[in-house]
Parts: C-alpha cells; sequence; structure tokens
C-alpha cells in the first residue's frame, strides 16, 4: 500500500485496489454480486470464498469495520492513468484561423465561425470549411449561398438563406479558394483531354455495378441518401478533388464514413470522368479557369462525407 515498502510473499499491493475494473477481478467459485464493492468484502471478510488457495487469516471483523475498510480500499485508485493508457490519448491542437480584408467583414457578419470550422477554429455543426478552396468549384459556391439548396434530403438542419450580394458571395469564394487548400488535392494532375465519353461510360458500369455506389449516392431519381446527392457533381467537384476522393477519403475528411477502396488509377480516373458529366440544367458552370477554386456549400449537410 501507498507509503510502505513491498515485503516479498506477503499480501498484493492495495494501492490501486479502488480503481480496478471487473475484467481484472477473480470472483473464483463465489456467488456474490459481481461489482467491485462485493468483492472488497468478501476479500476481507472471507479470502477463502474467492481464494481457496489465499493465505490471509480470517478477520472477525464487525460491520462498521469491514465498511470503514471497504471505503478505504475504495478510495485507493492509484496512479493516473498508465503509460500505455497514455499513448492512446490524442492532445487537442488549437486552430489557427486569421481571417483578413473584406473576407473579414462578410466572415464576421454572417457568423460563419459559429456553424463552420476553419482550420480547426469555429463549430462543428455544419462542414468543416478547412479544404473547401480544393473540393468545390467557385461558380457553384457563389450560386449556393445566393441560394442554398440541401446535398441531403434527410437532413433536417439547413443553411439559412443570407441573401448575400453577389460581391459578398464572390468575397467568400475567392478567399476561401486561395486560401483554404488541401496539400493533397493536386490540379496540376489532371487533365480535362484524357476525361473521354468512353472513360466517362466507363465509369459509369464501375460506379453502378462494381463497386454500386449508388447504395449510399443519390444520380437522378435512384439511389441512397447515406452520401451527398451527386447530381450536380460537375458542376459543384472540382476535378482533382475527386480523384483525390477516391484514392484515400480518409485522408481529406478523418472520420468520413466513405470506405477507401483500392481503386486503380484507372478506375480512379475513369469514375472522375463520369462524375464530372453530372450536370444540372439551369445549374452555373464553372469556367475552366475556375475549376481548382472554390469552396464549401457552407450548409449544415457536410458535402465531402458520405
Amino acid at each position: 500500500m501507498e507509503g510502505i515498502a513491498p515485503q516479498r510473499d506477503l499480501g498484493p499491493d492495495l494501492s490501486a485496489e479502488g480503481g480496478k475494473d471487473l475484467s481484472q477481478l477473480e470472483f473464483g467459485q463465489s456467488k456474490i454480486p459481481r461489482n467491485l464493492i462485493a468483492y472488497i468484502e468478501v476479500k476481507i471478510s472471507d479470502p477463502a470464498s474467492v481464494n481457496p488457495s489465499a493465505r490471509m487469516p480470517l478477520y472477525r471483523l464487525t460491520p462498521a469495520d469491514l465498511d470503514d475498510l471497504t471505503t478505504a480500499l475504495l478510495s485507493m485508485t492509484g496512479p493516473p492513468a498508465a503509460s500505455g493508457m497514455q499513448k492512446l490519448i490524442i492532445p487537442r491542437t488549437e486552430g489557427s484561423f486569421r481571417p483578413v480584408g473584406e473576407f473579414s467583414r462578410v466572415y464576421e457578419r454572417y457568423k460563419c465561425s459559429e456553424c463552420h470550422q476553419f482550420n480547426g477554429v469555429g463549430g462543428t455543426l455544419a462542414p468543416d470549411l478547412s479544404y473547401e478552396g480544393s473540393r468545390a468549384q467557385r461558380q457553384w459556391l457563389i450560386s449556393f449561398l445566393k441560394n442554398p439548396q440541401t446535398l441531403r434530403p434527410t437532413l433536417v438542419l439547413r443553411m439559412p438563406q443570407f441573401n448575400m450580394t453577389d460581391q459578398e458571395a464572390a468575397v467568400l469564394a475567392d478567399y476561401l479558394g486561395i486560401v483554404l487548400q488541401s496539400p493533397l488535392v493536386d490540379p496540376s494532375k489532371i487533365d480535362p483531354k484524357t476525361f473521354t465519353p468512353e472513360k466517362a461510360a466507363l465509369g459509369k458500369q464501375l460506379y453502378e455495378v462494381k463497386y454500386q455506389c449508388q447504395s449510399c449516392h443519390t444520380i437522378g431519381s435512384g439511389g441512397g441518401y447515406v452520401g451527398p446527392n451527386l447530381n450536380n457533381a460537375g458542376n459543384w467537384l472540382t476535378p482533382a478533388w475527386i480523384s483525390a476522393w477516391l484514392r484515400d477519403p480518409q485522408a481529406l475528411v478523418p472520420g468520413t464514413i466513405e470506405p477507401r477502396r483500392s481503386l486503380t488509377e484507372d478506375e480512379i480516373q475513369a469514375i472522375t470522368a463520369y462524375l464530372v458529366t453530372l450536370r444540372q440544367t439551369g445549374q452555373p458552370r464553372a469556367a475552366a479557369r475556375n475549376t481548382n477554386r472554390g469552396a464549401s456549400h457552407a450548409g449544415s449537410e457536410s458535402e465531402g462525407q458520405r
């Protein structure tokens, strides 16, 4: 026990007896309740009932003495977490995001950080926008900010209609497109010329038959509701983001339930070619020079996660 030098061949160390869980207790053939209090009481009052080979003498304790000893042992929980457990604790990192310029004014006016995170700063009600410059196309974002549309019909919470001006929506889109980029998304590795009709047809087959992505995603009138609706993926997502996402979704959004499949590079290119063909009529189409810029849909539904 604490403050007493250990002695060989005596009783076990009791300095952490009160911190044990049931998996550390040996009840033997005893019929006592399976909890720590009952275990300690019987170990003191009748040790042989839980351990026939015990050498502890049988004391004739009064109920008050037994209660006092049990309470004392329960208070001995030992040191904090063992070193092995400490390795399981992930320290919380402090975010760093300082909006500047005209973006700062719009950011503060609409209280974006109340719902969204920016490099670890902000709320968690809506999607994390830390990499939205790599994910969404600029023109799509501007349209979304002016008239938010749901990407997940099953969600109750929606981004409110702020009635932003064209200038305010453009300020948000431009800033996020320049500042909030993922190092894992490299637009220079994407060549739109490789997105041929034949490759898109192969990607459609992979999407629908081999990988059955429609189990979670909706295209047209069919599909599931676990992941975001992909009807307008060609106007919404950048090709570079789609490719990086197919390669390793957890690297882009830790904790996403999108499975990481063992797709070949040819399959990634084919599915990307198919998804960029999905464009809803009446939706803004980003110019080629803007396909690598953008930001989040800024709504409560998480477009980057399934």
